[in-house]
């Protein structure tokens, strides 16, 4: 497992219905009743990601960026 995806794994894997990616930058859509992450390595895939539809009963105001460095004080290189 890829050292981001463990601190997502640690910090959502018990509430989100998947979490795909590697990169650094989470972005949580916890959209319906369900939470989904997607891991993106940069901030430009992150606000693309962000931006998009998670789903049928998507609220994308709802969608957040988490940079996991800043917010977890991992120092871990992807």
């Amino acid at each position: 497992m890829a050292p981001w995806q463990a601190i997502a794994q640690r910090e959502w894997g018990t509430t989100a219905v998947w979490i795909q990616g590697s990169g650094q930058y989470a972005v949580l859509h916890p959209c319906s009743d369900e939470l989904t992450v997607t891991l993106c390595a940069t901030p430009e895939e992150a606000k693309d990601a962000k931006a998009c539809r998670c789903g049928g009963r998507c609220t994308r105001s709802r969608h957040t960026v988490t940079d996991l460095r800043k917010a977890f004080g991992a120092d871990t290189q992807a």
